[in-house]
């Protein structure tokens, strides 16, 4: 079992299933060119906005406290040959553009039939909470959190327990575990591209925050 590695009071709860078929319509959102990025790597493009959250929803600004009534962009870089194991932005609420660090990682990008469209067509999400088997409190629910999570119907996750993740967020620095994204499967997909499958690579992505909710730190393992 590849227990993850986290602290578990960093975090929010409940935890949310972000989607296009069960739950409550929100105002989060899939994909689109609402927010804006820049990379450090010109050769690498521009990073994708995966999903943004908005943190006005009445359920998630519940989790948080009320700590925070904007909108979190969740940015990465898309269509690698490779993985960028850490990479960093700091986001501009105003002018909605996040701009990113610099990271060390020799990728290059997909043959273009292999890559994604960017920008991802936007489409709105809904949100559920978490089922018990989903925030995996044993062995036996653990593999099920991680199958929905790699490859099946819960790859979008807000909030709660992140599944397969070696990175530890050091108690002091001040992050928390905001969202994690995973990858469908061809044969079992919610819809998220329409007909497509959502394959942003077969990697899992976990999107720790700031205190500020300034900053974003994107840790990327492959599967």
């Amino acid at each position: 079992m590849n227990h993850t590695n986290y602290n578990p009071e960093a975090t929010f709860r409940p935890g949310f299933i972000a989607n296009r078929k069960e739950g409550d319509p929100s105002t989060c959102r899939l994909g689109g060119e609402a927010w804006t990025a820049t990379g450090p790597r010109p050769d690498l493009g521009n990073p994708a906005l995966l999903v943004t959250v908005d943190c006005r929803t009445p359920v998630l600004h519940q989790a948080i406290n009320g700590e925070c009534s904007v909108e979190i962009p969740l940015f990465s870089h898309l269509n690698l040959a490779g993985i960028i194991p850490q990479q960093e932005y700091e986001l501009d609420h105003a002018a909605q553009h996040a701009t990113f660090k610099p990271f060390d990682a020799k990728v290059a990008l997909l043959p273009m039939r292999d890559r994604l469209p960017i920008p991802l067509p936007e489409s709105p999400l809904r949100l559920r909470e978490m089922r018990a088997d989903e925030l995996w409190t044993d062995e036996a629910s653990y593999w099920v959190a991680l199958d929905s999570f790699l490859g099946g119907q819960g790859v979008i996750r807000l909030f709660g327990p992140p599944p397969y993740i070696d990175y530890v967020a050091p108690a002091k620095d001040g992050y928390r575990y905001f969202a994690g994204i995973g990858y469908e499967s061809p044969s079992q997909t919610d819809g998220l591209l329409g007909s497509e499958a959502f394959i942003p690579g077969e990697v899992a992505q976990y999107f720790f925050i700031s205190r500020d909710w300034k900053t974003i730190r994107v840790i990327t393992q492959a599967t």
